[in-house]
């Protein structure tokens, strides 16, 4: 049965509501340089009347988005308009509330109230939303909602604050060409890697990147600066650039206002943390670290904690001196999330690294020390897709890859590394352990 047979049966049927929700094919409604045949979704609840309407609503948004390919839709068009005729004195009906993905609800939470912000049809926007069968997720949801009306009807937006990246996605038609990756920075390339450029403006790009699984932050890239974290998550991006529409208090960058910060003093290069014989500088891995003396060697349960490692901040482009990593035991550690007891980080200022090893505490016995060897940052290995970057230990001051679900944290993020880097740490099955300027903490299956 063809999508307007099974609406003239449902029109044959006026007064009855419908009692699931309707999935229909819009065919002639393709997108440009695509091949899947869209669908509207007609919630449970309303009547065929509303059915018709919002499928002839549908087709002729199509027209105004793509009237090149208006042709392939005429024929349709009028086929709708005269079952529109037909029903239009019968009884409209009300939706019942969707079974949503959360994400989906928070969305249509946020554009209406930017729509009514703005003074667009908030109504008619939410009916566009409830079009959308199935979301495949948060960034593809807000896309979908835009090119099936919401774009004419937040227009506004872009006349109101078009600096904002929402208007820019508002006003875009279709997304930009894939972008040269050889003009931005090498940390923000890793974000081109694993996600994908949304919208452009000259050489700025709005980049969605996947930071865990089925989880993607919002960043901007520039090929002259570091890239800048718009939100933790395609929720909190759109919450925000709403809110910076209408002029409101901006709400915090969701999971951490650090996660993709970049050190105070710059653009970070991304290295491959690799163990060495001996070391050659101030990086080490065990040993003594240098500028740490006793009185402020940190402490677990009144017992010294053990060096970890220590790395040199201008080997990752900082202009700081070094932070050292220390843990409560090697192998019996509990550094299970951020800001916890068992792990200490010491932020090193160029004057104190200057001063060189610094005799330890008398009570820390000499098998609490870690062997010692070298610790390089190879900023010319290729780290590749994120899933080598979670197998691989690195640094770069700008993003940490997730083996589970992001958490909030402290501080900027410095390093991640597991087992190939230490050996005789105890990270679990697979374990990473995250360091940031404040604290240091372990994900692991």
């Amino acid at each position: 049965m063809s999508p307007l047979e099974e609406l003239d049966e449902l029109v044959a049927n006026p007064l009855v509501a419908l009692e699931a929700d309707l999935l229909i094919d819009a065919h002639g409604c393709t997108l440009p340089g695509d091949i899947l045949v869209p669908k509207l979704r007609v919630p449970a609840g309303l009547m065929p009347a509303d059915a018709v309407a919002r499928m002839l609503s549908f087709y002729q948004e199509c027209d105004r988005s793509f009237p090149k390919t208006a042709k392939r839709r005429a024929e349709r068009l009028q086929a709708l308009e005269r079952l529109l005729g037909r029903v239009a004195d019968a009884p409209r009906g009300r939706a019942r509330p969707r079974a949503a993905p959360p994400f989906a609800l928070e969305l249509d939470d946020a554009l209406c109230r930017l729509a009514r912000g703005v003074g667009a049809d908030a109504v008619a926007l939410q009916q566009v939303a409830d079009g959308v069968p199935e979301p495949r997720g948060p960034f593809l949801y807000v896309t979908e909602v835009l090119w099936r009306g919401g774009r004419r009807l937040l227009q506004p937006v872009v006349e109101r604050s078009p600096a904002t990246w929402l208007a820019r996605l508002i006003a875009a038609p279709r997304p930009p060409r894939r972008p040269k990756r050889s003009l931005y920075p090498r940390a923000s390339r890793l974000l081109l890697t694993d996600g994908f450029a949304a919208v452009a403006d000259g050489q700025r790009l709005l980049v969605v990147h996947l930071t865990a699984d089925e989880i993607a932050a919002v960043h901007e890239v520039l090929p002259d600066a570091p890239a800048r974290l718009l939100g933790a998550d395609v929720v909190n991006f759109v919450r925000r650039e709403v809110a910076l529409a209408l002029n409101e208090e901006l709400e915090p960058l969701g999971l951490s206002g650090m996660v993709t910060a970049p050190p105070p003093d710059g653009r970070s290069p991304v290295g491959v943390l690799r163990a060495e014989d001996a070391p050659t500088g101030v990086s080490r891995i065990g040993g003594r670290p240098v500028g740490v003396d006793a009185d402020r060697w940190p402490r677990y349960e009144g017992r010294p904690m053990q060096h970890v490692l220590t790395i040199e901040l201008s080997s990752l482009g900082w202009k700081t001196g070094a932070v050292s990593l220390f843990l409560s035991s090697l192998d019996r550690h509990e550094a299970y999330a951020p800001g916890n007891a068992h792990a200490a980080v010491i932020n090193l200022s160029r004057e104190e690294v200057a001063r060189g090893e610094q005799p330890v505490p008398a009570d820390l016995a000499e098998s609490a020390i870690l062997p010692m060897c070298g610790l390089r940052v190879d900023t010319k290995a290729k780290l590749g897709t994120r899933r080598k970057r979670l197998g691989a230990s690195f640094a770069n001051g700008l993003f940490p890859e997730w083996l589970q679900d992001p958490v909030d944290y402290p501080g900027y993020f410095v390093m991640q590394f597991g087992h190939d880097l230490v050996p005789e740490l105890n990270l679990g099955d697979c374990g990473i352990l995250y360091v940031t300027t404040e604290t240091a903490f372990l994900q692991c299956f």
